[in-house]
């Protein structure tokens, strides 16, 4: 596969494949961090979900994690999500519920131009960035993901919550 050198490139590359195709476009990706940048947008001790593209078939959403962010356990609503790490790293933490609460099934960290996939057949996840700098990562949805299962500390249970963009640029 050719290296994919652009934003309107990935996308359009990623639509006209088949979904067992997809990784390996993800790992063709060579476009320079700087063109990622123009969709960044940052918050204290938090992430940002960015959307850089959406159709019915597929969402392209960069995530702007600030030092020490991480987001909740979740699913992803039996959604198809890729992720491509564009800068910093990030750690992966994959459950399974048990009776008792969480078991950890795998956890890896993935570093810059690295692929991850999850589905909730997969399980649940967080990610975190254990680094004390900003990281970037671009997530990639087939098909958009408007609602999802996350865990509530504070109640110690799953709840629907609908998701929403800090930035919309598509």
């Amino acid at each position: 596969m050719p290296s994919i050198k652009s934003l309107k490139q990935l996308i359009n590359n990623f639509e006209d494949e088949p979904k067992s195709e997809r990784s390996k476009i993800l790992n063709s990706i060579e476009i320079p961090t700087n063109d990622f940048r123009k969709f960044a947008s940052w918050k204290e001790d938090s992430y940002t979900r960015n959307c850089i593209a959406r159709t019915q078939a597929y969402e392209f959403i960069l995530i702007c994690w600030d030092e020490n962010a991480s987001t909740p356990i979740h699913g992803h609503d039996n959604k198809d999500c890729w992720m491509y790490q564009i800068e910093g790293a990030l750690n992966e933490k994959i459950f399974k519920e048990t009776d008792s609460g969480f078991e950890t099934i795998s956890e890896e960290t993935l570093t810059k131009n690295n692929v991850g996939f999850m589905h909730d057949n997969l399980g649940f996840h967080r990610l975190q960035n254990d680094l004390p700098q900003r990281a970037m990562s671009l997530h990639i949805y087939a098909t958009p993901i408007d609602k999802c299962l996350i865990y509530s500390d504070k109640v110690h249970k799953f709840e629907t919550v609908e998701l929403s963009y800090d930035n919309d640029h598509s």
